[in-house]
């Protein structure tokens, strides 16, 4: 992509030319398809509001990342369309390693639903490697049998009580 920055060294009551302005035209490296660096998902933290995944890329020079609901991720049928996905819209590190947290992707998560993780890394050349897709599911909500027992003592104006006890 072709980039053009605009700089000017700020004065106090300086008047300003064109000449005071330095234009820098400037690309940065698109990414490909065909680099050799992939991304492992390793053992996944799951409940059921959250999914913590801790990934690797031996290599990388960037990691991107991110969750999609199963019907967001259904929309991104090849490889190459989950890869633009995710330089667009996805999170990145250029460390080798990162969590994917699912919460910082998808709004509203939800107990007993199934997220998808898409991942990719790319290397000093501008390259790629397979994206990785995995999917995960959230856990219910656990719930006791945890019984709250209230009895009104008193009701009268100005002089309310209650006793409250759990079994």
């Amino acid at each position: 992509k072709q980039y053009v920055a605009w700089l000017a060294v700020i004065e106090d009551g300086k008047n300003y030319t064109e000449e005071d302005v330095v234009v820098v035209e400037f690309s940065t490296l698109s990414l490909s398809p065909g680099g050799s660096v992939s991304v492992e998902a390793g053992e996944a933290e799951v409940s059921a509001l959250e999914i913590k995944v801790p990934l690797t890329a031996a290599g990388a020079e960037t990691v991107y990342y991110s969750f999609l609901t199963k019907s967001d991720a259904a929309k991104y049928a090849d490889e190459s369309a989950k890869a633009e996905y995710l330089f667009e819209k996805g999170l990145s590190t250029t460390e080798d390693s990162a969590v994917a947290v699912a919460s910082e992707t998808v709004s509203k998560m939800k107990p007993e639903t199934e997220y998808v993780l898409f991942a990719v890394a790319s290397d000093s050349e501008g390259l790629y490697g397979n994206v990785l897709v995995e999917s995960y599911k959230t856990t219910t909500i656990q719930y006791n049998d945890l019984v709250v027992k209230m009895e009104l003592l008193t009701n009268e104006p100005g002089n309310f009580s209650a006793s409250i006890s759990a079994e």
